[in-house]
């Protein structure tokens, strides 16, 4: 009897324990897709790979002219219908783009009408590379899973008969429209046109092959709701049908390969990445594939709640850019059109390129989608630091557009420059990466284009940078001549200009060439003289040099007629306030502007205590870190950076404080909650906040760990002292070059 009992209580022990064991949660697990699908965080909640070309998530908002979006994502959480299931989107992007190749399963009677074909849906469940839904009026269940260029939906119908319709005619933003071959009764092919990206003319074409693992009774193609007697179509308001008989297997299976070069190529991409349809095998790969990606930290400690914000703020961060290029390396080149999206009084004028795009071929990875203006701040830093193989395709890719389009980029797409927001970013991320001893490209190539983006025409540059001369000239963008000059914000320009000459400025010193590390650096000191010392803030300035009047510190309106979001005059998408320490770069200077050190402390104090610090914004994304370069003032950064992720970052819906901004407010969150941060570009410093968790191990590309230990405390204590590698720092500053290879970095209290 004792055995048998010592034996039972044995077995019961190892069922606890692999209880026990199956419970632990993965990586995968606190991802949530939802969070910023609400409050314009722009985000999607379907499958995609990290950097994929392909993503297939829901639309429960139309974008017909006047239709009723209300974000660019298609979807915000919690509208009452689903419209059907695109296969691409682009998460956190600031104006609609993509939304391509909808498809939209109907049981029993077709319905051609998109506005009509729609059902209320229950069940959403996500994880990263997954998705699924029920279409309650429909009574159908969805799931959806993809590869890096291909798109795999699984429909499970319940009626005897229904059908599967593609829609061309849901314009994303005033582009729309495509053309559509029916191959077989199981196949279609064609194109669709996307672009016009706020508000531009230019367009794209992105091609698509779909494949059905049933043969149809019925198919054919419509336009403008009515069903064409011909087997293919080409216009704007047009679709296909394709009918089933579900008498039998209810389980319809359409996988959707997708190329920006041709039909043949988005053919090859579908034959490789997904020959059979394996809908199990492709979700379990996709997983794994982010398992793989987002394993790159470890965290220990910490709520789980917080654990969910930071895995879903990395998940967000490795979306974008994605990959552009086929399976064959293939792909479309960049043609820089030298035109501007910005000011919005330009739009109708946006013109095409000087010459026509090519197909070119690597063996590499080329990538698309830089919104830089954003993502140089905090998104490739994290690359940097924990993904440096993605990075240096992406510099490779930037230096190749340079060779292809005669300009670095500044705001790029499916090889078209949309001319988007301000500055100079590539050459500050060109130069970040090379500081930071990122290795796989060529130098030289990188300073010669960073040289021919920081000279305008009359310099021997590219005409890339607009108001540049005047820049060079004065030091400044005169206010009264911006309309002449067509540029966005003149103080927020010229910041944007004297921080990539800074950061190029540091690049070309440490390649010895001396005399234009000096050119660079002294005009990146030009717009330090826009500070006005009567009102102690930058301000627009005229030609001859008096101020812009009247003068409102607190306005982000007026800059952009119609857009008061946009910026008070002089400034981009910000007010005086979110650029007062936008020259941190220069902080010697900077503190000498304001009468010094304790005064640029209790001018940043101010600036929190008036509630002037956003985070649903770049320009001042920084400012709560700036106190860590302040001996005696470091406690303040964990301060107020612990006060933002608790106001601004939650796993609701809405939990994001607003547009992501291709995952550049996503890396702010990975950056400050495992309690590191970079400084300005052209430096190679972390500055150093309080940590979430208790430890995190990012493991490194070369096989190596850093460690960031955050040794015991309170809530309300403050970290003392920084130690790394073993060794006390001087201050709260760790360079990149130190701890890149691994170490281990240790928070005391």
């Amino acid at each position: 009897m004792k055995f048998a009992l010592l034996l039972s209580l044995f077995c019961i022990g190892i069922i606890s324990c692999t209880q026990k064991q199956t419970s632990i949660k993965e990586n995968t697990d606190y991802v949530n897709t939802f969070i910023g699908t609400n409050n314009s965080g722009n985000t999607f909640p379907g499958a995609v790979l990290p950097w994929g070309m392909a993503s297939v998530s829901p639309h429960n908002c139309l974008n017909f002219k006047g239709g009723d979006n209300t974000q660019t994502g298609i979807y915000v959480h919690g509208q009452p219908h689903i419209y059907g299931f695109g296969n691409i989107h682009y998460s956190g992007v600031g104006c609609n783009l993509g939304g391509n190749i909808i498809l939209m399963p109907q049981p029993g009677e077709l319905n051609i009408d998109p506005t009509k074909n729609r059902s209320s849906y229950s069940g959403e469940k996500s994880e990263p590379g997954y998705y699924e839904v029920q279409l309650t009026d429909y009574n159908i269940l969805t799931q959806l899973t993809a590869t890096k260029r291909c798109g795999l939906s699984k429909f499970t119908f319940q009626d005897k008969k229904g059908n599967v319709t593609l829609d061309l005619s849901h314009p994303t933003n005033g582009v729309w429209g495509g053309y559509i071959n029916l191959v077989s009764d199981n196949e279609l092919e064609g194109y669709e046109l996307d672009g016009g990206f706020c508000g531009s003319h230019l367009n794209y074409k992105v091609y698509w092959v779909i494949r059905f693992n049933k043969n149809a009774e019925n198919y054919g193609v419509y336009k403008d709701g009515q069903i064409l007697d011909d087997t293919s179509v080409e216009d704007k308001n047009v679709g296909a049908f394709y009918s089933f008989d579900f008498s039998d297997n209810k389980e319809l299976l359409a996988k959707v390969g997708i190329s920006y070069v041709s039909i043949e190529q988005a053919r090859k991409n579908l034959d490789t990445e997904i020959p059979e349809f394996a809908f199990d095998n492709t979700r379990s790969a996709a997983k794994n594939e982010w398992k793989k990606q987002l394993g790159k930290f470890d965290i220990n400690g910490g709520t789980e709640e917080e654990k969910t914000i930071f895995y879903t703020a990395l998940y967000h961060s490795l979306l974008l850019p994605y990959v552009s290029n086929d399976v064959d390396g293939k792909y479309r080149s960049f043609v820089s059109n030298y035109s501007r999206i910005l000011p919005f009084t330009e739009r109708p004028k946006t013109r095409g390129a000087y010459k026509p795009f090519e197909i070119l071929e690597t063996k590499a990875t080329r990538y698309s989608m830089f919104s830089l203006w954003d993502t140089y701040r905090t998104l490739h830093p994290l690359l940097i630091l924990a993904y440096p193989n993605q990075q240096i395709d992406m510099v490779n890719t930037m230096i190749e557009k340079y060779n292809e389009g005669g300009a670095l980029p500044l705001w790029t797409s499916n090889g078209i420059e949309w001319g988007g927001m301000v500055g100079d970013p590539a050459a500050i991320v060109l130069a970040d990466s090379y500081l930071k001893n990122l290795g796989g490209f060529d130098k030289g190539n990188a300073l010669k284009a960073t040289k021919d983006n920081g000279r305008s025409p009359s310099e021997g540059g590219n005409d890339f940078r607009r108001g540049h001369d005047e820049y060079v000239e004065l030091g400044f963008i005169p206010e009264n001549e911006k309309a002449k000059l067509g540029v966005w914000g003149t103080v927020s320009t010229a910041m944007e200009y004297s921080l990539a000459d800074f950061a190029v400025s540091k690049m070309a010193e440490k390649m010895g060439d001396t005399e234009f590390a000096e050119e660079m650096m002294k005009k990146s000191l030009g717009p330090l003289q826009l500070f006005d010392k009567d009102t102690m803030f930058f301000r627009p300035k005229f030609r001859n040099g008096s101020w812009m009047n009247p003068f409102d510190v607190y306005s982000t309106a007026g800059e952009v007629i119609g857009h008061d979001h946009l910026g008070y005059p002089g400034f981009v998408e910000g007010n005086a306030w979110q650029y007062l320490f936008f020259m941190h770069h220069h902080p010697e200077e900077l503190a000498n502007l304001m009468g010094g050190k304790e005064e640029l402390i209790q001018r940043l104090d101010e600036c929190f205590e008036k509630d002037q610090f956003v985070l649903w914004n770049e320009p001042d994304m920084h400012y709560p870190f700036i106190y860590a370069g302040f001996k005696g003032e470091e406690w303040k950064t964990q301060k107020e950076v612990t006060k933002a992720l608790k106001k601004h970052f939650n796993t609701d819906p809405g939990g994001l404080p607003g547009n992501d901004d291709a995952g550049t407010i996503s890396a702010w969150v990975v950056f400050a909650m495992i309690g590191i941060y970079p400084d300005a570009q052209g430096k190679t410093d972390y500055l150093v906040c309080r940590p979430v968790f208790d430890d995190i191990t990012i493991n490194l590309e070369n096989g190596k760990q850093l460690k960031i230990i955050n040794n015991p405390h309170q809530k309300e204590d403050y970290i003392k002292e920084v130690w790394v590698n073993g060794k006390k720092m001087e201050g709260f500053k760790i360079d990149h070059n130190l701890i890149s290879k691994g170490g281990t970095i240790e928070m005391k209290y």
